[in-house]
């Protein structure tokens, strides 16, 4: 299921972080509860990446991020533009089901396994 209105505010949202606006704990607390697996995968996703019970981390300020960091959201925003259904699991062993299945890791979220 595609929730079109939940999807739209996480991509203001990860383009509000990415541009240093809000620091991810902001985009933690505001983030959509839905449905829409794409939503709970790419915010476990996020939480796993940028989560710090020492600061918020904001993008843009202190350290730059690093390149993967800015491709996981950047990849993140981009599917969640897009009308495509979630199609990984949504456990933490996406790496290793990428893995054996000869996915490439870093296509997430946009191919299946």
């Amino acid at each position: 299921m595609i929730d079109r209105t939940s999807r739209d505010l996480a991509v203001g949202l990860l383009t509000s972080f990415l541009e240093g606006q809000i620091g991810f704990d902001e985009l933690d607390v505001n983030w959509p509860i839905s449905d829409d697996l794409a939503l709970e995968a790419i915010g476990q996703e996020l939480w796993n990446a940028f989560y710090s019970e020492f600061k918020s981390k904001f993008i843009g300020t202190g350290p730059s991020p690093s390149i993967s960091e800015q491709e996981l959201v950047n990849r993140a925003r981009e599917f969640l533009r897009s009308d495509e259904e979630y199609q990984w699991s949504t456990d933490r062993n996406r790496g290793e089901e990428a893995r054996r299945s000869n996915v490439n890791p870093n296509l997430w979220p946009f191919f299946s396994v």
